[in-house]
């Protein structure tokens, strides 16, 4: 089995190794070229246990049951279907199932532990997206102000690029990872709009009272966040041309693109607090 490795949707290998394989109870799978996005772990089914009605859940969308069908899940922790998945696993055993999740997984599951920087791939990722030559000027871009070692995910690099791609060579990268999300928020924002603080209180609001079954990247127009400056920020790339979003649409209401970008926010809101006493 070979597996290639992404990092927030950024490919990392085009060509995964051709000898990769994985042993599960006995149960031997080869062949299988699977893209997953890093995350804390990553999980392999292919056990043979029969499984319960809350596999229909996963079911419905994927049959899982023609010879050399495969399946991947990314972020398995932000829905809470844990005991659904592992219930497909179990009723559909000839489906190999790979699931990314920042939480450790349980049986049937086999848990491989990815990489906790992806500082040696961040090159290797700007040229793929954005060609030799310019991708390796913005690798030097980034190593000169010594962003490279703040960077730990695919979606810190995706947002390096989404910045710095209309001229990568002459680029002003942020210095650190806090100056990288700051400067995505403000290459994101309408212009002249001064509601920035209703987000963040919204990203926290996310982050701090949302329920385990709820969805916790779910924005409720008027209810979270005034709906039209959520409509603003989905439509900046169509409106303003620009290359970074915030959110986008998830009818009937909005979700933040990454859970990295949502926590950033909530702690900005945290952070601007006179005291702790919200906690």
């Amino acid at each position: 089995m070979s597996v290639a490795l992404c990092c927030g949707g950024v490919r990392v290998s085009e060509q995964p190794p051709d000898n990769l394989e994985a042993q599960s109870a006995g149960h031997k799978v080869r062949g299988v070229c699977v893209s997953v996005v890093v995350a804390t772990v990553v999980f392999y089914s292919g056990f043979t246990h029969r499984g319960g009605p809350e596999s229909l859940y996963i079911s419905q969308w994927f049959p899982g049951r023609s010879p050399g069908e495969k399946m991947t899940i990314d972020g398995l922790n932000e829905v809470a279907r844990e005991q659904a998945v592992a219930a497909f696993a179990a009723e559909f055993p000839a489906t190999p199932l790979f699931v990314t999740s920042q939480e450790s997984g349980e049986a049937p599951f086999e848990v491989w532990h990815l990489t906790g920087t992806i500082t040696a791939h961040v090159d290797g990722l700007l040229m793929l997206y954005l060609g030799p030559q310019r991708g390796e000027a913005l690798a030097q871009q980034v190593r000169d102000a010594g962003l490279i070692g703040h960077l730990r995910s695919g979606y810190d690099v995706r947002l390096v690029i989404e910045l710095a791609e209309a001229d990568p060579e002459h680029a002003n990268v942020p210095r650190d990872r806090v100056g990288l999300y700051r400067a995505a928020v403000a290459a994101a924002w309408p212009t002249g709009d001064e509601r920035l603080e209703l987000l963040q209180a919204a990203a926290w609001k996310l982050c701090s009272e949302r329920g385990p079954n709820e969805d916790e990247r779910r924005l409720k127009p008027d209810e979270d966040a005034p709906a039209d400056l959520l409509e603003q920020l989905e439509a900046v790339r169509e409106r303003s041309g620009r290359n970074i979003r915030l959110l986008r649409a998830a009818p009937p209401g909005y979700e933040f693109v990454h859970d990295q970008m949502n926590a950033y926010l909530a702690a900005c809101w945290l952070a601007d607090r006179p005291t702790v006493a919200v906690m």
